[in-house]
């Protein structure tokens, strides 16, 4: 790395690179990492797709290729219940990019109210284990914004001078909590989010072999050999990946007045309010309140009706209007899916 001579570079390159450099001459053919448990694993049991897999791939390779740039785009959210193999995830990166270079965050209330940070600077990768633990993560979710683009971070430790390093830091949470994790905004660029597999969750036959391999250093440095020469796009890792995942908790993170009016064209309107193409909906606001009441007992929820309204108004701009339906008139809102699409 190209460094300015009057700064200290406190990295300490990977370990694995440092035993693929000294394996002599007559060392044995590596073996191939496609044939490992792990990537089976990952490609069958843990992403949905090989999309997925492939965009979380070119990441870590990006972490190996170019660590000194910054992906302010590649923050990760692993969604599953436990024992589905997030742990064993980050173990397998820690390997990858060495142990000094990753940091687990155990309370995410801790990390952000902590007065020393000196154990967690300086990390390549940091994991939240909880996301949601007591809120805290969603309570200070625009202070995760400033983390992952910050390119500098304030170190402060026990007894020591506070000085300020660089900082070229990726963020991953897991969590256990499928409903909002996490208020993520429409047009979120920073994250991408998966909904992991769960078909091996507990299985203990299917994780124990896992676990060793991550031991066998010939298999790690034969992964770290394919992360260090895979071809990618640089556009692959600056932009986060649209997963259906991303898209529920988006709306989940919605005011509940506007997720039962997504949720109401997902179940579809009553036929006599909507037009003939199928594209608006006119509806007395009498019988919308009631389908919101109907919402409301299904979800668990509670809009009161003033709220309801004033809620549609500022995040829609919908508002109620005298409209005619035969021979009366009543108040009602009008609207199509595109429209509501579009103001959100």
């Amino acid at each position: 790395l190209s460094v300015n001579p009057r700064c200290l570079n406190t990295f300490g390159g990977f370990p694995l690179l440092r035993k693929l450099h000294a394996r002599p001459s007559d060392d044995p053919p590596l073996p191939d990492f496609k044939e490992s448990h792990m990537y089976k694993h990952l490609t069958q049991h843990f992403f949905k797709d090989m999309a997925e897999y492939r965009h979380f791939m070119c990441s870590m390779a990006d972490m190996i290729q170019q660590p000194s740039t910054v992906r302010t785009n590649n923050a990760r959210i692993f969604i599953s219940k436990q024992g589905c193999g997030k742990e064993l995830l980050f173990k397998w990166a820690s390997k990858m990019i060495g142990s000094d270079n990753s940091y687990k965050i155990q309370k995410a209330k801790d990390y952000f109210t902590s007065d020393f940070n000196a154990d967690s600077s300086g990390k390549m990768l940091k994991c939240f284990e909880e996301l949601a633990e007591q809120g805290a993560a969603y309570k200070y979710a625009d202070l995760l914004k400033c983390l992952i683009e910050a390119r500098k971070e304030k170190v402060n430790g026990k007894n020591c001078p506070i000085y300020w390093q660089l900082c070229y830091c990726v963020y991953w949470m897991f969590t256990n909590n499928e409903h909002k994790p996490l208020h993520l905004e429409p047009g979120d660029r920073r994250y991408t989010v998966h909904a992991l597999k769960c078909d091996k969750a507990q299985d203990a036959s299917h994780f124990n072999p896992l676990w060793k391999e991550l031991e066998d250093v010939r298999m790690m440095m034969s992964w770290f050999r394919h992360l260090m020469t895979m071809k990618y796009d640089t556009s692959e890792v600056m932009h986060a990946m649209k997963t259906q995942a991303k898209s529920n908790m988006i709306q989940k993170c919605f005011p509940q007045p506007v997720h039962f009016v997504l949720r109401q064209f997902e179940k579809g309107w009553p036929s006599q309010y909507v037009s003939d193409d199928g594209q608006t909906v006119r509806i007395p606001a009498k019988d919308f309140t009631e389908l919101s009441g109907t919402y409301c007992c299904q979800e668990g929820a509670n809009i009161k009706r003033a709220v309801l309204y004033s809620t549609l108004k500022s995040k829609m701009g919908l508002e109620k209007k005298q409209m005619r339906f035969g021979p009366k008139t009543a108040m009602a809102l009008e609207f199509t899916r595109d429209g509501i699409q579009a103001s959100l």
